[in-house]
């Protein structure tokens, strides 16, 4: 599917005629803009424009990489148009454009919906009629990286929810899904990177030309700084990532805490009463006779007894129960109390 558009300073008629019946020495600006075109088409619109043939094998082959090109007749540039789908995947579908000197084509599938954009923009902004085809072709480019806006924002979003979510109810998923997201945002910086150098060489290409086109070079520019923008935030995004990871990890670290300091308290109850059966229930006891003490239970409490004196001993080394610091810590604040006296 395709449409063809003319437009000068009266105004903007859609043309129903066919492609190989477009005039292109006529005064008005055209723009076409094709829906998953067929191979006559493309034959059609390679026959008339002398499009590379190299360029349309890269849309049938669906070719994704963000470039600029400029040949004798027209210039050549791709670029994805973005769309946040699941936590795990972003959809990009590719926009081909190819601009010549009073004329304009945009190649891509039905699901960017490029022309009710385009509407928008021919209703709303009276300049971009009375201008050259290059305002349409930047306004393109404005509204593809609008899109790109959108997604950051739902990323944001996202995060947002999964920030919640780990400290009400966390769990593996929450893990899982910031891999997703952070997957995502490497995706779009790399991509973010491809664009600006486009818009960089298209500011390079303004510069090169006449004065008169001055005008031109600020819609660039305006992209040129949103893309600068959206790359800082893939950057901040990149860092609320990990501040959420790290409070999931301590909320986890908390509740496993919490779970050990459970069973503590139950084993700290549990083993004195252990101790007592156990010791009582000993064959070398007679709780008949209770201070009859046999020879071989004097033998296992002087055994207990070293034990115990060697893991004390043992575990003051490691610090582990000594006091020493604080006391320390302790004797160093009543030192300084008293200096202040003075």
């Amino acid at each position: 599917m395709y449409y063809i558009f003319n437009y000068d300073k009266s105004g903007v008629s859609r043309q129903n005629n066919q492609i190989y019946q477009i005039d292109l020495q006529s005064k008005y600006q055209i723009w076409i803009d094709l829906e998953d075109p067929t191979s006559e088409e493309l034959s059609q619109i390679q026959e008339i424009f002398l499009i590379d043939t190299n360029i349309l094998k890269q849309y049938s082959s669906g070719l994704k990489k963000p470039q600029i090109r400029v040949l004798k007749n027209f210039t050549f540039t791709l670029l994805l148009s973005i769309k946040f789908k699941t936590l795990q995947t972003i959809e990009t579908e590719a926009i081909y454009m190819f601009i010549g000197k009073n004329w304009l084509i945009t190649i891509h599938s039905s699901q960017s919906n490029l022309k009710q954009k385009i509407d928008q923009i021919f209703e709303n902004d009276k300049e971009v009629i009375e201008s050259s085809i290059d305002i349409l072709y930047y306004n393109i480019l404005t509204k593809i990286v609008e899109e790109y806006e959108q997604v950051l924002t739902a990323i944001e979003i996202a995060m947002t929810d999964l920030e919640e979510k780990s400290l009400y109810n966390p769990s593996k998923k929450i893990l899982v899904n910031l891999e997703g997201l952070s997957r995502q945002l490497i995706t779009l910086r790399r991509y973010f990177w491809k664009i600006r150098e486009i818009f960089n060489f298209l500011l390079y290409l303004e510069k090169e030309t006449e004065k008169e086109k001055e005008e031109h070079a600020k819609y660039l520019r305006i992209i040129y700084d949103n893309i600068n923008e959206l790359l800082d935030l893939i950057e901040s995004h990149k860092d609320t990532i990990n501040s959420i990871r790290e409070l999931y990890i301590a909320y986890v670290s908390l509740q496993m805490n919490d779970t050990i300091k459970t069973l503590t308290i139950f084993s700290v109850i549990l083993l004195p009463l252990t101790f007592i059966t156990g010791f009582y229930g000993m064959n070398g006891i007679n709780l008949n006779n209770f201070f009859t003490v046999p020879s071989g239970l004097s033998l296992v409490l002087i055994t207990m007894g070293i034990i115990i004196a060697v893991l004390i001993i043992f575990f003051r080394k490691k610090q582990w129960i000594s006091q020493k610091d604080y006391y320390d810590i302790e004797k160093d604040i009543k030192n300084i109390k008293n200096q202040n006296k003075y």
